[in-house]
């Protein structure tokens, strides 16, 4: 679901009854770290995936994100372009629930 432009303190705050991540090339700031997305995420499940601005999150948006419940969550080693990012990201999601299919055993 593609939601329209959101003040992001307004859209960290807003209800959601799945995993929120927050994908960002900052070191981790959680004491859980940071955690690849594709090893991370159950097939299946509902998920919010905050994908940083050209120049990333600043930490204080880090900070209110994982205030919130956000999980942080790394996309591989390279820095991608926003654009390039959240295609990288729903195509994790895309695959992580394509190989839990019971037809693709």
């Amino acid at each position: 679901l593609l939601a329209p432009l959101t003040p992001f303190a307004e859209a960290v705050t807003r209800p959601f009854a799945g995993r929120k991540f927050i994908a960002h090339c900052a070191p981790a700031l959680s004491p859980a770290g940071k955690r690849y997305l594709a090893q991370t995420l159950r097939a299946g499940e509902d998920a919010l995936i905050l994908i940083g601005p050209e120049g990333d999150f600043s930490p204080a948006e880090i900070a209110l994100a994982l205030d919130h419940g956000f999980e942080e969550i790394t996309l591989g080693e390279q820095r991608l372009r926003t654009e390039t990012a959240a295609v990288v990201a729903t195509t994790m999601v895309s695959v992580v629930n394509h190989l839990a299919a019971p037809d693709n055993e």
